[in-house]
């Protein structure tokens, strides 16, 4: 990634934290989640824990905001929520991601370094992101449900979810640069087959982007995973059969992460993890 492209997406991060009024910051619109000024610090922190302290090897400036802002919440019960109290100034957050941006636009510089449902007008719509939106305009849209609504739709259908192994013998052969929905290239989804120029060599549509799609294949390690020495809770804490495998990447995911290997993992009764899914059947 480029500095410009780094600069690019923090200026996009800033646009969507700007939406949000001045009374909401420690507000919970998923009550499964943190609140919303865990997500301002989240990045930053993310980012200097790795890339600051882990691969650059730069002592902390904030030890504590790197901590309450590491990692978010697993449903299940794996991390624990933080009391409204333990949450800081916005003010204060917004220093500690400057400072953390500066820290890290200088180091990287040094060449010598390595939806619910609402009512619109009284007729139905979809809740998104950024709008509300009318049924008949997303009625083609990926269903973005839980893994354990999937599982129970495909069962109806007389079908299963794919495995993780099958969908990536489905994937082969994608083209890049990718064409399908990611990159915030529209800011939500679009009508499925909408790029049939991303289809795989087997034909089959739609698998990267505009949703990451549920697998039938619990999340474990492959054979000789080991985990990263500066990140080592990152997969391993959950091994634990109560995770599902996503693949894909949806219509928010940056496309310098897409690639059909990247697996994604969530919980089976969680529903906002801008998902989508198909039908698998056995001949």
């Amino acid at each position: 990634m480029t500095l410009e492209a780094l600069r690019k997406a923090w200026r996009r991060s800033d646009r969507l934290f700007g939406l949000i009024t001045d009374g909401a910051w420690l507000e919970q619109p998923i009550a499964l989640r943190q609140p919303l000024l865990f997500y301002l610090g989240h990045l930053p922190a993310f980012a200097w824990n790795h890339l600051g302290r882990g691969l650059l090897g730069r002592a902390s400036f904030q030890p504590d905001f790197d901590v309450l802002f590491e990692r978010g919440i697993d449903p299940t019960g794996i991390d624990a929520y933080a009391p409204q109290a333990a949450w800081p100034e916005r003010s204060l957050a917004i220093e500690y991601r400057d400072r953390v941006r500066a820290e890290l636009l200088g180091a990287l510089s040094d060449p010598g370094l390595p939806g619910d449902g609402a009512a619109v007008g009284g007729s139905l719509a979809l809740r998104t992101l950024l709008e509300d939106v009318p049924f008949p305009r997303a009625a083609h849209w990926p269903a973005a449900v839980s893994w354990a609504e999937a599982a129970a739709y495909v069962r109806w259908r007389g079908a299963r979810l794919p495995t993780e192994a099958e969908w990536r013998r489905a994937a082969e052969g994608i083209s890049r640069p990718l064409t399908g929905n990611v990159h915030f290239r529209h800011g939500s989804p679009v009508p499925v087959g909408s790029h049939p120029g991303g289809a795989s060599a087997w034909g089959v549509h739609d698998l990267v982007g505009n949703g990451w799609e549920w697998t039938s294949s619990a999340f474990a390690p492959f054979p000789g995973f080991e985990p990263m020495p500066r990140y080592p809770v990152y997969s391993a804490d959950f091994f634990d059969g109560a995770h599902f495998v996503m693949l894909g990447g949806s219509w928010a995911t940056d496309e310098a992460l897409l690639r059909p290997s990247f697996r994604n993992w969530f919980q089976p009764h969680y529903g906002y993890a801008f998902s989508q899914f198909r039908c698998a059947r056995s001949r």
